[in-house]
């Protein structure tokens, strides 16, 4: 094939084309790195994108990425319009990580709350049923049947008896102390010496990442020791516009970036000159832009100075200790952190009879400390009734109560449990989220009242999916609840054995001997069906939603503006408005997602790589 580049030039404007065929293409793994190393155009290309397009991006699963947009593609294949390609590329999906939308806030407005057995989790109305499906209906997905069989939990989205949800990130009200908002970082090992050149980061693959909500620079991060190199990427929220100087010195090396371009950079022995280093002057925007620094350590102690004088002659140091939780806005907004043994509480008036909703997950086996106490202290401490992992154990603890709950399966990558605790019994039942009685644990003292909801990260990395708080209804007498049975929860506290039937806006339930009990579908709080449990994970694709929902599937179709999915839930495909989506993300498994193809040359620019 005859490679050629057109450069188009009009008046009073410059047009430029990248034309590689008279045809569109099928783009192989190899071919890739050849296509997006010339994403440096897309820099020159912007402009061209209407706003919703620019944070479009197709991400390959060697690490590149491309802004653009979807256009309508068929099962296996990806359809991409770049400003910087004259014609539409076809990507085989294979090649593919993931598509990453551009933000959109859609809020939900459905009643309910499902989970299936296959992890996925979505809002839904329920509109109809037999008995072996119900009929569910939601503006993202309209109605489809949901096979019975699949359902692992149903519970009503908005409860009057909430007290806490603490199912975002905002709801934590974690102080986002630091100078650099969106900091992440990552740790890089090797063999280096002195030398006129800073290593190439992008070839190596970390040993250790993670990320901040906002934050300084730190190169005394735990775990990096000896012969380590850290990339510290994050935004700037320049106040207003002008010259802004930027300073530099490290032991050993280190260089900085704004937007992509190198600024200034420090490569001498850090004993030679003094702690101002290097500086250079950049004229800056008003808004936000991209910050890059790189630090390498050759051994010994890690020092690094960097700062920025803006307009008004205020000296800030960038460089600093993240004393403030390691916390951060993840997918859908939910509370998430890349760091072991990081925390986060929340002062929360307790009710002395409480339920409390817990979904937590993680890229491996969750691995977590949930405690309630006074204050972090309190929650810490051997006295506090604690919900914590043992190895790959949970296991209720508090002095001198040590009781297990439940094992956590190597696949596992998400824990769904109710907790349900009576202060005049002092008793603590775990459920698991479908309602089957886990464990019941007597002579336990919860702090209610003026108390607070605490959570610690004991492995890679933990996100809240879910952490809901309920006062137990007073408007009837409680129930002895037989766990083992399918029931029906009301709000008002009835529980209802049998299995839930909706016609025409209505509800019933039917229990096992036919018997048929009117309900007001309103009242519905949750289900429980104790005969099901959650299957292992899927390397199916996987479609995610600003709001939590995550659904799994074959991909059938895709427009610009739905994705149809085969899934194990429903005998038809479901076709998702992608409206308020945030990944599309390509069914691979996680060893195929963490390799990356170092044998080609890269380019990054502000807009690809």
């Amino acid at each position: 094939m005859k490679d050629r580049i057109q450069m188009i030039e009009g008046a009073g404007t410059r047009r430029r084309a990248v034309r590689f065929s008279d045809t569109n293409m099928l783009v192989s793994a190899r071919g890739v790195c050849l296509l997006v190393s010339l994403a440096f155009f897309a820099s020159l290309f912007v402009d061209t994108l209407p706003a919703q397009e620019k944070s479009a991006r197709l991400r390959w699963s060697n690490g590149d990425l491309l802004p653009g947009r979807l256009l309508e593609s068929e099962a296996g294949q990806i359809r991409w319009f770049s400003p910087i390609f004259a014609e539409d590329l076809v990507v085989n999906a294979s090649v593919l990580q993931s598509i990453v939308f551009p933000k959109q806030t859609v809020q939900p407005s459905e009643a309910f709350r499902i989970g299936t057995v296959t992890g996925d989790v979505f809002t839904a109305n329920l509109v109809g049923s037999d008995e072996d499906a119900i009929l569910v209906s939601s503006k993202r997905q309209g109605q489809f049947r949901l096979n019975r069989d699949a359902i692992y939990s149903l519970n009503r989205i908005r409860n009057p008896n909430l007290v806490f949800d603490g199912s975002q990130f905002k709801d934590w009200a974690v102080p986002l102390n630091g100078l650099i908002k969106d900091l992440s970082y990552k740790a890089y090992k090797g063999n280096w010496a002195r030398a006129a050149r800073f290593p190439d980061l992008s070839r190596l693959t970390p040993v250790e990442e993670g990320r901040f909500g906002a934050g300084y620079i730190d190169p005394g991060l735990p775990g990096v020791k000896g012969r380590m190199a850290v990339a510290f990427e994050g935004h700037l929220d320049i106040k207003s516009s002008g010259e802004h100087r930027f300073n530099l010195w490290a032991d050993d090396q280190s260089r900085l970036f704004i937007d992509g371009r190198l600024v200034v950079e420090y490569l001498g022995n850090g004993k030679d000159q003094g702690a101002d280093g290097n500086f250079k002057d950049v004229f800056l925007s008003k808004g936000f832009h991209a910050l890059r620094v790189e630090f390498l350590g050759l051994g010994g102690a890690f020092r690094l100075v960097a700062g920025m004088i803006g307009p008004d002659f205020k000296s800030l140091s960038l460089v600093g200790k993240n004393q403030a939780s390691a916390w951060h806005r993840g997918p859908g907004g939910h509370p998430k952190t890349d760091r072991q043994k990081s925390s986060v509480f929340r002062a929360v008036v307790v009710p002395n009879q409480f339920e409390l909703d817990l979904e937590l997950i993680s890229s491996e086996s969750p691995r977590f400390v949930l405690a309630l106490g006074k204050d972090k202290l309190s929650a810490e401490s051997n006295q506090s009734l604690r919900l914590e992992t043992w190895g790959n154990e949970l296991v209720v603890v508090q002095d001198p109560v040590f009781e297990p709950v439940m094992t956590i399966e190597d696949h596992q990558r998400d824990v769904r449990i109710r907790l349900v605790f009576d202060n005049e019994s002092s008793v603590l039942e775990v459920f698991d989220a479908n309602g089957r009685s886990l464990v019941a644990v007597k002579d336990i003292q919860a702090t209610t009242g003026e108390s607070g909801i605490y959570i610690r990260n004991r492995g890679e990395d933990l996100t809240i999916r879910r952490l809901s708080v309920y006062r137990q209804s007073s408007e009837v007498v409680r129930q002895t609840v037989f766990s083992t049975k399918a029931r029906v929860h009301l709000i008002d506290g009835q529980v209802i054995y049998g299995q839930l039937y909706v016609e025409d806006g209505s509800a019933f339930v039917l229990n096992e001997e036919g018997q048929r009990r009117d309900v007001e579908l309103a009242l519905v709080d949750r289900i429980a069906r104790p005969d099901v449990s959650l299957l292992g994970p899927t390397e199916q694709a996987e479609l995610s939603f600003n709001d939590g929902a995550v659904v799994h599937g074959k991909v059938m179709q895709v427009t610009t503006e739905a994705v149809a999915l085969n899934t194990a839930y429903s005998d038809s495909p479901v076709l998702w408005n992608l409206s308020g989506a945030l990944t599309l993300q390509f069914g691979r498994s996680q060893s195929e997602r963490k390799t990356r193809d170092h044998d080609n040359d890269q380019l990054f620019t502000t807009s690809g790589r």
